[in-house]
């Protein structure tokens, strides 16, 4: 898991489309109520999107990381993943690739936690299983938000 800039993943969107989630429960829906309000926090406060959004989830076939710079622990570096699909954030990274093509400037701003997960090795409904227990939770209502 990491940070990624969000550029990255709009770009990434822009030249790959629906083909990015494959394996997901369902693509980009467009521009709804909660998109517009991802799109919100893109345009108007980019360097709070780190902490607003949940994130997102890519499953790869092979996963490569070199070490960058002089970080021994290898705490930071560069991935290279053949295979992705997008498994978790279609909503999230299909609205950051529209609000690019019009604000790119504000987007390069903002900042995304990524999990990449590698399905090298792994058993053969493994990536079923990791596809669905993300996306799935319990129903949260509004008598679930309350003051701290």
């Amino acid at each position: 898991y990491g940070q990624i800039d969000a550029e990255q993943l709009a770009e990434l969107w822009i030249e790959n489309r629906e083909d990015l989630f494959s394996k997901n429960i369902r693509s980009f829906v467009g521009l709804t109520d909660v998109n517009d309000g991802i799109q919100d926090t893109l345009l108007h406060s980019p360097e709070t999107f780190l902490y607003l959004n949940n994130g997102v989830t890519v499953l790869c076939s092979k996963i490569q990381k070199t070490v960058k710079g002089g970080y021994s622990d290898k705490s930071v570096g560069d991935f290279y993943c053949e295979g992705i699909s997008i498994i978790n954030g279609a909503q999230t990274v299909g609205t950051m690739g529209t609000a690019y093509q019009t604000n790119s400037e504000e987007v390069k701003k903002a900042k995304v936690f990524l999990k990449l997960i590698s399905l090298e090795n792994c058993p053969p409904d493994f990536a079923l299983k990791v596809t669905k227990s993300t996306n799935t939770q319990n129903k949260v209502e509004n008598r679930d938000f309350f003051e701290f």
